[in-house]
């Protein structure tokens, strides 16, 4: 065997409602969600067009009539297109130089599902606006609790438990392979509160 670091000039997370096909990309990884299927990227080459590259990865097929949303910070190397089949999202690629962190979990929410024009700049933006909530990375896959969900209880309802926890929103509570996750967050939060 013989392992070397991947020498990527970008990393990108995306997601479609289609068939992707990210073969003769330099790294892909992908797996199912609801709706869809999510794609972690990275290549060697930044592509001349991220839109095509979108179209390409992403299964969209070249005669249909999609409308495109980009975003493109060439200096900085960050480009994010959101696709739009009417008033459906239904794929988004989000790059940059360095792996990259937009809010995966609510960005997911989205696949599928009508985005009125005037909310449409918040998904290039890869969180939601002030008033809804990021339930951030699931934590309990059973019953489809994030960790900002467990983490309010655990601040904002006082739990101090796994178990107060798992009664306020079920995580935890049925296979038990997140306890030890939810057992670390209430752990951090009580040497935040300590210090």
């Amino acid at each position: 065997v013989s392992v070397q670091a991947l020498a990527a000039q970008w990393h990108a997370f995306a997601f479609t409602v289609h068939t992707p096909n990210p073969r003769g990309q330099l790294y892909f990884a992908m797996g199912p969600v609801e709706g869809g299927t999510r794609i972690e990227l990275a290549g060697a080459v930044e592509p001349k067009s991220w839109e095509k590259l979108t179209r390409s990865v992403l299964g969209l097929r070249e005669s249909s009539d999609y409308e495109f949303l980009a975003y493109h910070d060439a200096a900085a190397g960050h480009h994010r297109v959101a696709v739009f089949d009417g008033d459906n999202l239904v794929a988004a690629l989000f790059a940059a130089p360095n792996p990259i962190m937009p809010s995966r979990t609510w960005l997911l929410e989205q696949l599928g599902q009508p985005v009125p024009p005037t909310a449409r700049l918040r998904l290039l933006a890869g969180r939601p606006s002030a008033n809804e909530k990021d339930r951030g990375a699931i934590v309990c896959a059973c019953f489809n609790v994030g960790r900002n969900d467990i983490i309010d209880a655990i601040v904002g309802s006082g739990c101090k438990s796994v178990s107060a926890v798992g009664e306020r929103v079920q995580a935890g509570t049925n296979c038990g392979s997140c306890r030890a996750e939810i057992g670390r967050l209430i752990h951090d939060a009580e040497l935040e509160t300590a210090v």
